[in-house]
């Protein structure tokens, strides 16, 4: 039964992380690559290259010790959202 939660439960954060990651690249595409002639980025499209960049991209400092479905959460929300902090910084300033 545990392992079962895990399983969900990890889909769940994959759910969530995914659409997540993805408003967050669009953001940070249209703010700051849109200004230099490129065109505007989709939610979907960016989750489509979040998927692609991060099959490519395998993380250095993968540890089998966070495998706890709360780190993975908080892994998968913390870092877009500094990402999109310091992106609307960087925004404003450039403003």
């Amino acid at each position: 039964m545990e392992k079962l939660l895990k399983v969900v439960g990890s889909f769940a954060v994959i759910f969530v992380a995914i659409p997540w990651y993805g408003w967050v690249g669009s953001k940070l595409w249209n703010w700051f690559v849109v200004p230099l002639g490129a065109r505007p980025l989709h939610v979907f499209q960016a989750c489509g290259i979040a998927l692609v960049a991060s099959y490519f991209v395998v993380p250095s400092n993968l540890k089998r010790d966070d495998d706890k479905l709360g780190v993975a959460l908080c892994k998968a929300m913390v870092w877009p959202l500094l990402a999109l902090g310091f992106g609307a910084l960087y925004h404003w300033l450039a403003a």
